[in-house]
């Protein structure tokens, strides 16, 4: 394949859509290695890795997680990331902390959504 970051995004959002978490995961590291400054590359990166591990974010991850939370002007899928981590760790205290952060990006009328974080912090 040709060092198109593009495609190579592309590629990983197709392997996550069929659920091959690693293939999609290296997919996106080829793309973030071409185009280190896209954060849509690096988010997508974290995403196939968490769902390659269940949820789990290792350290280095989670240090990316917080770089980018520094530079992310609405964080929330980032803050959800860090929630499923925490939950999925039995750190139901940190997981909730985490979503209640995303609350104020939810729009008011996004009852769907709101209703199943609300779920989620009850746990």
């Amino acid at each position: 394949l040709p060092d198109d970051a593009i495609i190579w995004n592309r590629m990983g959002e197709i392997y996550q859509t069929i659920s091959q978490f690693h293939l999609a995961k290296l997919s996106f590291e080829k793309a973030m290695k071409l185009e280190p400054s896209k954060s849509e590359f690096q988010m997508h990166y974290l995403y196939a890795s968490s769902l390659e591990n269940q949820g789990l974010l290792e350290l280095p991850l989670k240090k990316m997680v917080f770089k980018l939370i520094r530079s992310e002007s609405k964080p929330a899928a980032l803050y959800n990331l860090l929630a499923t981590d925490a939950f999925m760790r039995k750190e139901y205290v940190n997981a909730v902390e985490w979503w209640a952060k995303m609350l104020p990006e939810i729009p008011p009328d996004a009852f769907q959504e709101r209703k199943t974080l609300y779920a989620a912090m009850k746990h």
